[in-house]
């Protein structure tokens, strides 16, 4: 083999791993991972829903649960200008059974999603303003570039 193909070999194999590394992270070419917790008036929530929607609506929506430490990471989020959607209403123990959740406009779906699961999550439930929880009247907005991010989602 000449010098001039073992270069070749190796610059290639050096591409390759490149690709193989931005693949395993999960932030391709159009999207991020967000990671960070949610707080209303500085109090971390325990449970609940985080939705990143791009605002081009080309490109499909990220949700993430809310863990009980007030955590969240959304993988494969939209790069770009998104828009935030936090609920916590299918923790509300009111709405235990009857609590409809509809997905973001671009990923249709079901009208009973529970995306929490099955387990009793109620005493997770605060209850935070509704506008906070829809697509048209959501203050919380970010610009999500390529790779991982953090981003911390206090609701006032």
């Amino acid at each position: 083999m000449s010098r001039t193909s073992r270069k070749l070999i190796g610059r290639l194999s050096l591409l390759m791993g490149f690709v193989v590394a931005l693949t395993a992270t999960g932030c391709g070419k159009g999207t991020g991972s967000i990671k960070g917790t949610v707080s209303f008036n500085g109090q971390l929530l325990k449970g609940g829903n985080v939705t990143f929607v791009s605002k081009d609506g080309k490109a499909r929506s990220a949700t993430a649960a809310i863990n009980e430490d007030g955590t969240y990471e959304a993988l494969r989020v939209p790069k770009g200008e998104v828009k935030i959607i936090v609920e916590t209403e299918s923790l509300n123990p009111k709405n235990k059974g009857t609590f409809s959740y509809a997905p973001p406009k671009d990923q249709g779906g079901g009208t009973n999603y529970n995306p929490q699961g099955s387990q009793d999550l109620s005493k997770r439930y605060v209850q935070i303003p509704d506008r906070f929880s829809n697509e048209d009247t959501t203050p919380l907005e970010l610009k999500v570039t390529g790779g991982a991010q953090e981003h911390p989602i206090d609701l006032k």
